[in-house]
């Protein structure tokens, strides 16, 4: 762990936000994609969204929260705890996501789009 946050640190972001959630940093992109770092605070959570142009994959860094992703088969919100580092989840193009960080520490997660990377293709929902 000591490595992979020596690595990240030592990344220059390219561009970021502060959100109501925490914060995202944007380390690189390129035509059909764009990687990110998202920082999100203890008791806070995204806003349930989806994208019709680009798919993502997270990857836990820090922290544990909990994301929720629409199933493809029943339209449910499937819930997947992100506990350990290297955790792992797959946002679809087109499917409700949100990621909730209900623990007291603070998560970092890496964030990889695919497809049309644009911060106009958000679709947000009431929570």
């Amino acid at each position: 762990m000591i490595a992979e946050s020596a690595f990240f640190s030592s990344l220059v972001a390219i561009g970021g936000e502060h959100r109501q959630w925490g914060r995202y940093e944007v380390l690189a992109e390129g035509p059909g994609y764009k990687v990110k770092s998202l920082f999100v605070e203890p008791g806070r959570a995204t806003s349930l969204q989806l994208h019709r142009e680009r798919s993502e994959v997270w990857q836990l860094v820090e922290g544990d929260v909990l994301v929720e992703i629409e199933d493809s088969m029943s339209g449910d919100m499937r819930p997947v705890r992100l506990r350990s580092v290297g955790g792992t989840a797959i946002v679809p193009i087109g499917k409700k996501h949100r990621i909730r960080n209900d623990g007291d520490k603070p998560a970092t997660i890496i964030e990889v789009q695919i497809g049309r990377c644009r911060e106009d293709d958000i679709e947000r929902f009431a929570p």
